[in-house]
């Protein structure tokens, strides 16, 4: 009996262990979300985002996500760590609600294909230059 239990351990353990190794770590362009506020920028520079500095631990890099051209993106950290946590997207601002409408069903319709339930919330801001969108997944 005892061979029996210890048996159904060890394959249990080898099970979870390797369930563990084929877990996909969340990415953001195909950059895993992880390691040093520094290391994740020069990462995403090398993914064809150009960094424009840090305000206040925040790093801001500009580039193309999700079908839309020149994106606004904040990398922000766990302050005690320093290990990236949290990446926000601001879109191209427009003239027209219509516009920002159509971009903003767009985006909501590819995020919740691509994510389900896990897609927390998409925001519309106005702003002096116009409407503007901003994306922020749920953190898990």
């Amino acid at each position: 009996m005892k061979r029996l239990i210890f048996s159904l351990l060890f394959v249990s353990t080898i099970f979870i262990s390797s369930a563990q190794d084929k877990s996909e770590h969340l990415s953001f362009k195909g950059v895993p979300i992880d390691g040093t506020l520094n290391e994740y920028v020069s990462k995403m520079k090398a993914a064809g985002f150009s960094y424009l500095g840090t305000q206040d631990g925040t790093a801001i890099l500009q580039g193309d996500f999700a079908g839309f051209k020149s994106c606004t993106v904040g990398v922000s950290t766990l302050k005690a760590v320093n290990v990236v946590s949290t990446i926000g997207v601001i879109f191209p601002s427009h003239d027209d609600w219509s516009s920002l409408e159509r971009d903003y069903d767009h985006l909501k319709s590819m995020l919740t294909q691509k994510y389900g339930i896990l897609f927390q919330k998409v925001c519309l801001i106005s702003s002096k230059k116009g409407p503007t969108l901003a994306c922020q997944p749920r953190s898990l």
